[in-house]
């Protein structure tokens, strides 16, 4: 047994081995934390190698993408610019291409590229676009083909109507058939015309309203193929819109047809006003005192103080906002602050007169010394900058001017840059010139006319041919602007169609004297241009021959021929009519378009009556012709497209932005009326035309004595109660009395004077309009009112409103002898029976006194205190318009 104990110790292993052992495991743990660490050094190493490598890689990768595509780009607009400037260099040789009688084909895109903000803000923005349909008149050049890019889809009724216009310049109707009445919508058309076409891009739908048209085009492929097509072969050119921009400049490219217009780099520097005043400047023509270049408002304001402490004498100054200074008929971003109220200006004006009287030697200098400046500038910053935020009035196109928004347009100005210049006292008229430059630098005058304006600076009515200054002045001024934008840039200079305005006025400084001074340039096709082809087209050759029978009608001389032109306005009546409706309705009040004479209205209908609106050019032998009828004209769609289709719509949003019927009533009529008076009257006092709402008070009209005039009507202003009534008659009556106190807005003094025709036959039943509209159902509509406003009819069941008592308006001779003219018929004497019976003794024997009544010229109009005018009567045989009162001479 010991044996076998000892023996298991033999197995066990001794202390050398087990020494040896852990060693060996030590050395091996060792070994591997060494070659882990090792290891770990040599990933983290190789990893941050590869980390490295990926970075400088993908830099470079990135580097490399990016050369190659700045290197592409710049590749393209290197290909873009020679393209382009292959394209003007084609332009520049082929320019003889462009005279009147040559073979041209032209591209008509009447694109707008305002900014977007202005036209996602912009109401029926392809409406707007629409506006210039006019420009298919330019086929009346038998060798002009003229392509015409469409925002909307146009009827075959519309095309045929343009068709027919466009037949008018060649002589008539083409067929000797006596049934033609004499209007372009119903005389027959010769044949289908094939001097333009229409193209309307076939994604026009599917983008959003206020892509600009030319954008349009270019996305649309099966439109670019058309127009490439129509063009190729032949000498062609892109007419654009407004303000030119990127997409027609690439359109232009995409089809490698030339541009007529400016590169749109320069037409974004020369379109804002800041630009129009500099090239203005440039050209050595007589500019308004002002500022430009003004993008904040301290530095406004300082501004603002410098110019008015400088020029005491200015009542006016305009400010303007630079950004799309073109949008919304020239009124957008546009306001003026009056100074003349202000007591800061009232005593530097003192102080003026009392230190010009103390130096004599120096005299009005002395006011113009620095120092003196200084302290005037001083005290005039301080008021201005509570008057600005008080008093400036902001005009909006379509509305009112109004006050309260001047942070509103500041911040405008803040942002895009703004513009001020003064307005002159005594304003004889606006006056704007449509001229052409070549691409050979050959500029020619297109047209000049007289402008009618609104109190918001908001161009509606054109007169032709321009009176309120001499042609020869304003067509020189026109070609200094026009060489110094040709010059401007060579070789891509300025060329194609542009328009200067001009405003004249009577200076002080000089005695009197007329001056004329360029306030803007707009640059392309403006609406008045545009409209102005449309009397190219339809006076362009002489008439065809008069119907057998008829006596001979030779035409007036075309260099007295004249037109007026209502670019477009907005009647939701019109939206309820078709084509045949409205030209029969036309048709049946003497509305119509003479052929043998070549005068009358042409309509310039631009999309469908749908949309409610319309234009029109109106023909006439001479000035006082053309205002006649288009006084006529305006006052037919305003009296018989009324309140039957008013009632029945409701004015969107979109529809109270843009120019209504109304709006255009009231800016237009009444400067027509006075420029018909002064026409009628004479010669003598017809020059200037242009009878401006804005001018400003004269510092010396008290004591300047107004001229004699040639016959005088005085008005005398009656009140009669208003007689309670039971019967249908005396319902008449009192309705005819109380009709001149009655109004949209209840009052005398909104109430907007009533425009007839001086040649109908009713003008003299005015007071009785009103009853015409009595309805069985115990009220009367009021064609003046707005819609849904209706009024209570006296002895019905509806309660009458509460009125003490009508004005009456009595008209009495001047001249001793003469008696009250009386041409209303029975039932007007039965109305003022009724009335007389009704009023009280004191009424009825009151003397009237002439000696105190107001007197006024024939064909002004006398405001009462309360500011009604008086009711329009017959004309007289001069043809001024005469109130129903008897006519004396002075």
């Amino acid at each position: 047994m010991d044996h076998v104990d000892g023996g298991e110790d033999i197995f066990k292993p001794s202390s050398s081995t087990t020494k040896h052992r852990d060693r060996s495991k030590a050395a091996t743990l060792i070994q591997t934390v060494a070659r882990r660490v090792v290891a770990r050094k040599r990933f983290l190493s190789h990893r941050v190698r590869r980390d490295a490598a990926v970075s400088i890689q993908s830099q470079a990768r990135r580097k490399l993408a990016v050369a190659t595509v700045l290197d592409g780009i710049a590749r393209l607009r290197s290909e873009r610019a020679t393209h382009w400037d292959a394209l003007s260099a084609r332009l520049r040789r082929d320019a003889a291409h462009l005279a009147p009688g040559a073979e041209r084909v032209e591209i008509h895109v009447p694109s707008l590229g305002h900014s977007e903000h202005v036209r996602l803000d912009a109401p029926r923005f392809q409406l707007s676009q629409a506006m210039q349909i006019a420009r298919l008149c330019a086929a009346a050049d038998p060798n002009t083909h003229v392509v015409y890019v469409s925002p909307v889809e146009l009827g075959d009724e519309l095309v045929d109507y343009y068709q027919r216009v466009l037949s008018l310049a060649r002589g008539g109707s083409g067929d000797d058939d006596d049934d033609a009445d004499g209007d372009p919508a119903s005389t027959p058309r010769p044949g289908a015309s094939s001097r333009f076409t229409v193209i309307v891009p076939e994604l026009v739908r599917r983008f959003p309203a206020h892509f600009t048209l030319a954008s349009l085009a270019l996305y649309s492929p099966s439109c670019c193929r058309r127009l490439y097509h129509l063009s190729a072969g032949r000498f062609a050119v892109i007419v654009p819109g407004g303000p030119v921009g990127w997409a027609e400049k690439a359109l232009a490219l995409r089809l490698d047809v030339p541009l007529l217009g400016p590169d749109p780099s320069r037409a974004a520097l020369y379109g804002s006003r800041s630009g129009a005043k500099r090239v203005l400047h440039e050209s050595d023509v007589n500019i308004p005192v002002g500022a430009h270049d003004i993008y904040d408002e301290e530095d406004f304001c300082v501004a603002l103080a410098k110019l008015v402490a400088g020029h005491l004498d200015v009542a006016r100054w305009k400010f303007g906002v630079d950004a799309d200074a073109r949008a919304d008929a020239g009124a957008s971003g546009v306001a003026y602050l009056d100074v003349d109220d202000l007591d800061v200006v009232r005593d530097l004006r003192h102080e003026q007169r009392r230190l010009t009287a103390l130096d004599r030697h120096k005299g009005e200098a002395a006011w113009h010394h620095p120092d003196v400046q200084v302290l005037a500038r001083s005290k005039l910053l301080r008021s201005l900058r509570v008057a600005l935020a008080a008093r400036a009035v902001v005009c909006y196109p379509g509305k009112r001017p109004e006050g309260g928004a001047w942070p509103s347009f500041m911040a405008l100005v803040q942002r895009y840059g703004g513009v001020i210049e003064a307005e002159p006292r005594d304003v004889v008229g606006h006056s704007c010139v449509h001229a052409f430059v070549r691409p050979d630098g050959v500029v020619s005058v297109r047209a000049a006319q007289d402008v009618l304006s609104t109190d918001g600076y908001e161009r509606i009515v054109a007169v032709h041919p321009a009176a309120a200054a001499p042609v020869e002045a304003l067509a020189g001024a026109t070609a200094a602007v026009a060489r110094r934008l040709f010059d401007r840039g060579v070789p891509r200079g300025v060329v194609g169609h542009f328009t200067l305005h001009f405003t004249a006025h009577r200076s002080a400084d000089a005695g009197g004297a007329l001056r004329l001074w360029a306030t803007d340039l707009e640059l392309g096709l403006n609406p008045l241009a545009v409209g102005h082809l449309l009397h190219v087209a339809v006076t362009g050759r002489a008439p065809r021959k008069p119907a057998p029978g008829a006596g001979p009608a030779p035409p007036a001389d075309p260099a007295k021929r004249s037109y007026v032109l209502v670019p477009g306005f907005y009647h939701p009546g019109l939206a309820a009519l078709k084509y045949s409706s409205f030209f029969k309705l036309c048709r049946l009040h003497g509305i119509a378009f003479d052929l043998a004479k070549r005068r009358g209205p042409v309509l310039l209908l631009v999309d469908s009556l749908a949309s409610g609106v319309v234009g029109a050019v109106t023909e006439g032998a001479n000035k006082l012709d053309a205002l006649r009828l288009c006084h006529k004209f305006l006052t037919f769609v305003r009296k018989h497209v009324d309140t039957a289709h008013l009632i029945h719509h409701v004015a969107g949003p979109a529809d109270r932005e843009l120019p209504d019927l109304i709006h255009v009533v009231n800016g237009a009529l009444r400067p027509l009326e006075h420029m018909i008076s002064s026409l009628a009257i004479g010669p003598e006092l017809a020059a200037p035309l242009i009878h401006d709402r804005r001018r400003l008070p004269q510092p010396d009209d008290a004591a300047t004595p107004a001229p004699a005039p040639v016959r005088t009507t005085r008005y005398e202003m009656v009140r009669v109660p208003r007689p309670r009534v039971a019967s249908p008659a005396g319902d008449v009556a009192a309705r005819s009395v109380s009709s001149t106190a009655r109004s949209g807005t209840g009052s005398v003094k909104d109430r907007p004077a009533p425009f007839r025709n001086p040649r109908s036959v009713d003008a003299d039943r005015a007071v009785l309009r009103d009853a015409d509209r009595f309805a069985p159902g115990g009220g009367w509509w009021n064609s003046n009112a707005r819609p849904f406003q209706r009024h209570a009819v006296p002895g019905t069941s509806r309660r009458s409103p509460r009125v003490s008592g009508a004005i009456q308006l009595e008209f009495r001779s001047a001249s001793a002898g003469a008696q009250s003219r009386t041409t209303n018929g029975a039932m007007r004497a039965r109305s003022r029976a009724a009335v007389a019976a009704a009023a009280p003794p004191a009424a009825r024997s009151r003397p009237s006194s002439t000696a105190s009544a107001p007197t006024a010229p024939l064909g002004s109009r006398s405001t009462s205190r309360s500011g009604a005018p008086p009711s329009d009567g017959p004309p007289d045989q001069s043809g001024a318009f005469v109130t129903s009162a008897s006519k004396s001479s002075s």
